[in-house]
């Protein structure tokens, strides 16, 4: 069954909604993390807070939009970008990260590794977007926590505060995958988008407030 068919319009209605608050929130965010950066001061900082909030709009924006249109071949299009967005985002979220307190050697490689990552991923959902979810969302969760190679540099550059909500963010969004690959109940997808929002307002905060 094809992803783009399995959903009831209630269904689709929520997720909609629920992202689209996030869409809302992502701008504000990224507002946010612009002022933040420029009162920081340091080139890196902007670039890379930039980076991380236009990725949380473009992947909040696609799925509002894939699940906002009814099926038919716009809906297909903006399935492909949702799923696409998830691989931005991801190497988004790592960018500040690499590009502030890592930087170096380490924070260069893990930056490359994670893009290429992505562009590996964009090109491979392109091509099979209904086929390899478990897979597909397999990679998403090892590009997610690929951050543990870097854990100790990052406990020594971020406050404990920061870590625990670094890792409650990735918690979140693996938690959130098993409501995204098992139908459980209906509804279903609706929570996915509900653990990705707490993912992604975890990393925020993190970023806002400890990324120095």
């Amino acid at each position: 069954m094809k992803i783009a068919e399995k959903f009831t319009l209630g269904e689709e209605i929520a997720s909609s909604v629920l992202h689209g608050i996030g869409a809302i929130i992502s701008i504000l965010a990224l507002v946010l993390l612009i002022i933040k950066s420029i009162h920081i001061g340091d080139s890196w900082h902007i670039v890379s807070y930039t980076i991380f909030g236009t990725s949380l709009i473009i992947l909040y924006t696609m799925s509002t939009l894939y699940h906002a249109f009814p099926r038919g071949t716009t809906k297909r299009v903006f399935q492909r970008f949702d799923h696409l967005s998830i691989y931005i985002l991801i190497a988004g979220t790592y960018t500040p990260f690499c590009l502030t307190i890592l930087r170096g050697k380490i924070g260069w490689t893990i930056l490359i590794v994670q893009w290429g990552l992505a562009i590996l991923g964009i090109i491979f959902k392109s091509i099979w977007i209904d086929k390899f979810v478990a897979f597909a969302t397999l990679i998403y969760i090892l590009m997610g926590w690929a951050i543990v190679l870097s854990i100790k540099p990052l406990a020594a550059s971020l406050d404990p505060i920061g870590i625990y909500l670094l890792v409650a963010g990735g918690i979140s969004y693996t938690v959130g995958t098993i409501f995204f690959i098992f139908s459980l109940f209906k509804f279903h997808h609706a929570v996915w988008h509900i653990f990705v929002m707490l993912g992604s307002l975890f990393h925020f905060l993190v970023i806002y407030i400890y990324l120095k």
